[in-house]
């Protein structure tokens, strides 16, 4: 590449072969987009994540001309038009309602994934650093005093099985196009926050955008292995992945 050249596409490969006689134990493709960096955009960029808000970057592989658009959201990846969208923002944020030991199990795995995790509760026994040492954040309130930091980049996740705790924060994340909301509970459970949230107005498509019970099918019954479905059903999500069946209800 040289200077004045907008951008290329480089396509780069390695046969089986090649890759064994040098220890890998396959080869592979891999596209390449290779351009040269433009300071005017990436402190643009910059200002976006230093400001904490978030934006898509949209690159043409055929020309090579980029746009960035604030306030705008969805998956990053090539799309059918040519086009590469490219997410701009900071870490996902995952707003925890309740405080059972499996929420101290999702924020472990949410640290692992590069997550910003805070864990609200009104029952400040519950809220302690000792208890969520793995929190990013511990907010001891009930979830209308911290509605505000809801929006369509969070992830919702109620795990307390109590109703003034869970409603509240469950129609806060349908009203503000939160990215995933999942929430644990039996199949009465989830029949009662579906009256709940009716009465509320909202439509049998809105409630069904709520993951209940929240969690891949992965079999298990303890606290960290729910805490697990959970984090793998978000990392679907919020990543364009394959949704699998939902598990049983169980305690966490």
């Amino acid at each position: 590449m040289f200077a004045g050249e907008s951008g290329n596409l480089v396509h780069y490969g390695v046969s089986d072969d090649d890759a064994f006689e040098v220890g890998l134990s396959c080869g592979g493709k891999i596209d390449v987009w290779l351009e040269r960096a433009d300071p005017d955009l990436w402190r643009e960029v910059r200002s976006v994540l230093d400001n904490d808000e978030y934006a898509m970057l949209y690159t043409n592989t055929e020309t090579g001309e980029k746009r960035l658009e604030r306030g705008a959201l969805e998956r990053t990846g090539l799309r059918d038009d040519g086009i590469f969208a490219e997410v701009i923002e900071g870490p996902l944020r995952v707003i925890i309602f309740g405080a059972p030991e499996a929420a101290e199990h999702l924020c472990a795995y949410g640290k692992q994934l590069g997550w910003h995790t805070t864990v609200v509760d009104s029952r400040a026994a519950l809220v302690t650093p000792e208890r969520l040492p793995s929190a990013d954040e511990i907010v001891n309130a009930w979830p209308d005093q911290v509605l505000d930091r809801i929006d369509e980049r969070s992830v919702v996740v109620t795990l307390s099985h109590e109703e003034r705790l869970d409603i509240p924060a469950v129609a806060a994340a349908l009203q503000r196009g939160a990215r995933y909301i999942g929430a644990v509970g039996a199949k009465r459970t989830a029949e009662r926050r579906r009256e709940r949230l009716s009465e509320q107005g909202f439509s049998d498509a809105e409630i069904a955008r709520i993951h209940g019970p929240a969690g891949l099918d992965l079999g298990g019954r303890a606290p960290a292995q729910i805490a697990l479905a959970i984090a793998a059903e978000i990392v679907a999500e919020t990543s364009g992945g394959v949704k699998k069946d939902k598990p049983a209800a169980a305690a966490v």
